[in-house]
């Protein structure tokens, strides 16, 4: 794998730790009373320092900071939106060149991003991982924003990526098959991601854990939606197909647990007839 990939790579998972926080500060409150907390706290920074960026299930936002008012505007995290990073060394090269920073909550610094209105959108840079109270960093809208489905996002550009699953000794790694600017594909995916169905508890559960841990049966991905509309940020999508033949897109609510929809063949059509990370 080329050194732009492994680049890429490194600078995607420093942009999810914002996001994944929440999911390790849910374990780390849950192993506090087992008193483990000090040392899982420096396995998952020593991990994250590295490059391994662990995700895990997110079965409920109870007690966790996912909404902020900041400057008489109400804002609350959008999971699934990230700051595009692509291009930048790393992530606080990206942050400044996207963003200037206007003040702080608490710990975390506040960003304006540029060519969105502040009103609308911020930035929140916050690696305060043990702190329950603290709200946690990413890409925050105002509550006024309709961001509900990926079709409000207005996409007009697609990255499609394959992954392999993380093991004990290595965070996965990814390559990318297929870009689009053709706004009739991208209304295709669209439309196939918006008509998805709900799965069962059990297909949920199983698939979730294939998207978030990996899986060598399953065979997974991530979209990442660009948008003239939304410049300088990302949307990012989990889209894995299991071994019998069907479709799964994964995604986060704003005040949902992780949520699993299943959908047709429409994305399995624009994979090359063979996906390997060893070519």
């Amino acid at each position: 794998m080329d050194n732009k990939i492994n680049q890429k790579t490194y600078i995607t998972l420093l942009s999810t730790y914002f996001q994944g926080r929440k999911r390790i500060l849910k374990i780390l409150m849950t192993l506090k009373r087992n008193g483990l907390i000090i040392l899982l706290a420096v396995i998952l920074t020593v991990g994250m320092l590295g490059g391994v960026v662990g995700c895990a299930m997110d079965d409920s936002k109870e007690k966790l900071k996912n909404s902020v008012r900041y400057e008489g505007t109400d804002y609350v995290l959008h999971e699934d939106i990230g700051l595009n990073l692509d291009g930048f060394s790393d992530f606080h090269e990206g942050l400044g060149e996207l963003c200037e920073k206007v003040g702080t909550l608490g710990q975390a610094g506040v960003y304006k991003i540029h060519g969105l209105e502040q009103r609308d959108w911020i930035f929140l840079d916050n690696n305060s991982m043990l702190s329950s109270d603290a709200p946690f960093g990413g890409i925050y809208r105002s509550s006024k924003v309709k961001m509900d489905t990926i079709a409000d996002f207005k996409p007009d550009f697609l990255n499609f990526f394959y992954l392999t699953p993380p093991t004990s000794q290595q965070s996965g790694s990814e390559k990318h098959i297929f870009a689009t600017k053709d706004l009739k594909i991208i209304e295709r995916i669209t439309a196939a991601i918006e008509n998805g169905k709900t799965v069962s508890t059990e297909k949920h559960t199983e698939v979730t854990k294939a998207m978030l841990y990996g899986d060598s049966s399953y065979q997974s991905y991530r979209l990442e939606f660009l948008s003239d509309s939304y410049p300088k940020l990302v949307y990012r999508l989990n889209y894995t197909e299991d071994p019998n033949g069907r479709y799964y897109i994964g995604f986060y609510g704003d005040i949902t647990p992780y949520k699993i929809i299943e959908i047709d063949n429409t994305l399995h059509e624009y994979l090359p007839a063979e996906t390997s990370l060893d070519e």
